[in-house]
């Protein structure tokens, strides 16, 4: 089978996608992967066929749109001002680019965002489209949208599900300019609906692939085209090894605190360092500082901690003794699988909804966001977390839980059954698109 798989964001939108990718291509698939060129030695150092799109996420990240994610918390216009920046930057030469992988494959397998602009494609090849999801996207009684503010109090059912095409809502307005013109691109017509085609979205003759835990979002009900296969796992190669310096650090004492805020944009980070590694300290304890997208590096580090860039969480969390993270959901898995409890420091969007979600299990403190982060408040976090036994043991019981379920290679198994075994003889040719509908 040819499979066109099409993921745009950070790291963590983009690394479940590559495991995907890997397994399908273990599994005998011909496979190739489109997203942001910040990827390229990602994909390629995992022998994924990779897909340049044009574009720096990072860099847009770091300027005054992404400058204010810190500040953007719950408000989904503020938040999305960067990825939003990339799409209508970019979105017609995207649509280039993916549209000649397009025409010859067999299924197109779309995670997030990318999803919009990837039902287009779809119809217009006549081929399947696979949705993937990291978030809760279908309506649910148990609890309301991740892309919303998470209220104290709680909703009746019926609020909560209203909640899930409020946001697609939402996210449709902000990108329906860029989806026009890809449309475009596609057909020569750019009109599309003022209301996102939700419904539709979730015909049951899309597939959709829920890529997180059910454990840790219960979902009751689900028609038979969802499935909920657990989170998805890039394992590291076997080739790699840590630094030296790292090495000798993780055997120099106890198991050290983590602190990484991801892709998250930081204002004033050597503050934001100094103050981490004083509430650190002050529990006599020693800190691994991820840098991430920022340059979290603190002047007044010591023997008791270090600062690291790119190492695989599936095997640094195996060896902390808690994880200090934003809440984006790949960091979230890890920390999860990893067994190890965590200290959530949201900054926008789903971010707060996976740090409820956690406390809610007993496996995190209440959450603690990034615009109220400072040394006492990080020190009384840390303090809980490691000094409730009762917490860690719930998070190791919850690491269990996750690594049972199926994850990557369920998810490629349900994809097989979604193109019959035989191959088109020839690549396809764009049908005429209509708008969406």
């Amino acid at each position: 089978m040819r499979i066109l798989i099409i993921a745009v964001g950070t790291r963590g939108d983009v690394q479940p996608l590559v495991a995907l990718a890997r397994t399908l291509l273990v599994k005998g698939h011909s496979v190739q992967l489109a997203s942001l060129s910040t990827f390229a030695s990602l994909c390629e150092s995992n022998g994924v066929n990779f897909i340049p799109l044009r574009g720096d996420l990072e860099s847009e990240m770091k300027n005054a749109a992404g400058a204010e994610l810190g500040s953007a918390g719950r408000n989904p216009f503020s938040a999305t001002a960067a990825f939003k920046n990339i799409i209508e930057q970019n979105i017609v030469d995207w649509t280039r680019t993916i549209r000649a992988a397009a025409a010859q494959c067999d299924v197109i397998v779309a995670a997030g965002t990318a999803v919009f602009f990837s039902l287009g494609l779809a119809r217009a090849f006549q081929i399947p489209l696979v949705q993937v999801y990291l978030q809760p996207v279908l309506p649910s009684a148990q609890a309301g949208s991740p892309l919303l503010p998470q209220l104290p109090f709680r909703l009746p059912g019926f609020m909560n599900s209203a909640q899930y095409a409020i946001a697609a809502q939402l996210l449709w307005q902000v990108l329906r300019p860029a989806i026009a013109r890809s449309e475009a691109e596609l057909s020569g017509n750019a009109s599309v609906p003022l209301l996102v085609p939700f419904k539709s979205m979730l015909h049951a003759r899309q597939t959709i692939l829920l890529a997180y835990s059910r454990h840790l979002v219960p979902q009751s009900g689900q028609p038979p085209n969802v499935l909920n296969t657990g989170f998805w796992q890039l394992d590291r190669s076997p080739a790699w090894k840590p630094t030296p310096d790292l090495a000798r650090f993780l055997g120099a004492g106890p198991p050290p605190i983590y602190v990484g805020f991801g892709s998250m944009p930081i204002r004033q980070p050597r503050q934001v360092a100094h103050a981490i590694l004083a509430a650190v300290r002050s529990l006599g304890a020693r800190a691994i500082l991820d840098a991430g997208w920022s340059t979290m590096e603190p002047s007044d580090l010591r023997d008791d901690a270090i600062v690291i860039k790119n190492v695989p969480h599936d095997w640094l969390f195996e060896h902390v003794a808690a994880v200090v993270h934003h809440g984006g959901a790949g960091t979230t898995a890890a920390a999860l699988r990893a067994g190890r409890p965590s200290v959530m420091v949201p900054f926008i969007l789903d971010q707060f909804f996976w740090a409820e979600r956690l406390h809610a299990l007993h496996v995190a403190p209440p959450a603690l966001p990034f615009d109220r982060l400072g040394e006492r408040r990080l020190a009384a976090a840390l303090k809980q977390v490691m000094g409730d036994s009762k917490l860690r043991e719930n998070a190791k019981r919850l690491g269990q839980q996750v690594r049972s379920e199926g994850g990557v290679a369920l998810a490629a198994e349900r994809i097989e059954r979604v193109v019959p075994s035989t191959i088109r003889p020839s690549a396809a040719q764009p049908a005429s698109v209509a708008s969406v509908s």
